[in-house]
């Protein structure tokens, strides 16, 4: 039964992560294309056995989309199908061998993605700083996902403090001997992950499950001396005597080389990029939020109670034009270009047609948006220096 459970775990670990796209540094997606066959099976589940009608489920993605539970649930049944041919007929004795194999792949797989994760966190390229349009929004207007984001983005310090640890757990999982210390660490901080994506209703509570489970695997894989470590009175454990391995300089180079691969396909997209700190990254042109002091339709000004008044617009970072309205409602459009030289912003429309509006800048700060019926007399607001970007911390409260 053991060995049952280790190759299925085994079969699991290399079968899941190959079921959907997931690129990150310079290794090939290989889940792109078991993304095909994946959603194959997707459907036929839950069309063929589900009853679901075509379209009334969401595809299969990263995020948690019902495809993707089915997903799971795909790849449960067919690592347990893989488990039981391989192991038909043959006799259940090999039950440590797979719980190593299964502990290899699962320790270099967990410290993969701690430490894309850890640098993402350390370069502050998952926690970004917030934008301006979520800036000048109402704290109770904000999904709970945006304003844990958002809080994260300012928090500087916490999140180097949390990406040096996921480096550290995936440090130590790449090392046979500290493995279980690195997994114990893991195991911390992917349970509090969890704990956040469910708290705040993040949508990768999927991806972040299954990286807890695989560190609590792990440390199942040593569970009775855990258990000696943790109460000595009830858990007897006496340590397996070391085997004397002759040095192999080639079994050696591959683990030394594995480890430095892993570590620069970490480090590559940063290092491609040339960004080593996601809030120095130079923004799109006129990126930023602006006020609308002044509106005219047609030569008219509206007035602050006309119900096509603008109050801000903003530019975010990737691709959108937004407008506020007087009630802080925001609508936002695909951001076509801005070019600087034409003085010209292009947008999509709902309807997915092309809206061009010029610009004239009338100060460093101060410009006029126009297009054939409307003129806009934005001011640029400095969001940046407002209280909740600054990233202030104090030893005592005195001047409080």
């Amino acid at each position: 039964m053991k060995a049952f459970f280790w190759r299925c775990g085994f079969f699991f670990v290399l079968l899941f992560p190959c079921s959907f796209s997931f690129p990150q540094g310079f290794f090939p997606d290989i889940g792109a294309w078991g993304a095909l066959p994946a959603e194959g099976l997707v459907r036929l589940l839950a069309e063929g056995v589900l009853g679901w009608e075509a379209g009334s489920y969401k595809p299969l993605l990263m995020s948690d989309t019902s495809g993707f539970y089915l997903n799971v649930l795909n790849m449960f049944w067919l690592s347990w199908l893989l488990s039981w041919l391989w192991g038909y007929g043959l006799p259940a004795s090999a039950g440590a061998d797979w719980r190593d194999r299964f502990r290899t792949v699962a320790r270099y797989y967990l410290s993969w993605q701690l430490l894309n994760y850890g640098w993402a966190k350390v370069f502050k390229t998952q926690f970004y700083l917030p934008e301006p349009n979520t800036v000048y929004s109402q704290l109770g207007d904000l999904p709970q996902d945006l304003v844990f984001w958002s809080l994260m983005g300012t928090a500087r310090n916490y999140t180097i403090f949390g990406g040096i640890l996921e480096v550290l757990a995936a440090g130590l999982l790449l090392s046979r001997r500290l493995s279980r210390a690195g997994a114990l660490l893991a195991a911390v901080l992917m349970g509090q992950v969890v704990a956040i994506n469910f708290g705040f209703n993040i949508s990768v509570k999927v991806l972040s499950v299954y990286l807890f489970l695989l560190s609590l695997l792990l440390l199942a894989c040593d569970a009775r001396a855990f258990g000696h470590f943790l109460l000595p009175q009830y858990i007897n454990y006496s340590p397996p005597a070391p085997i004397e391995k002759p040095f192999s300089l080639p079994q050696m180079s591959l683990k030394i080389g594995l480890a430095l691969l892993l570590l620069a396909s970490s480090l590559y997209p940063f290092w491609q990029s040339g960004h080593w700190d996601d809030d120095r990254v130079e923004r799109p042109p006129l990126h930023g939020v602006y006020a609308v002091d002044m509106q005219k339709i047609d030569g008219d000004t509206l007035a602050n109670t006309d119900a096509q008044r603008i109050q801000r617009l903003a530019i975010h970072r990737r691709g959108y034009f937004l407008l506020q309205n007087m009630q802080n409602q925001w609508r936002d459009f695909s951001l076509l270009y801005a070019d600087t030289l034409l003085k010209e912003i292009a947008i999509i429309l709902p309807d997915s047609s092309t809206h061009t509006y010029s610009y004239t800048p009338t100060s460093d700060s101060t410009l006029i948006l126009r297009d054939g019926r409307q003129s806009l007399y934005l001011r640029r607001l400095p969001y940046r220096q407002l209280p909740f970007l600054q990233g202030e911390f104090d030893w005592v409260i005195d001047r409080y």
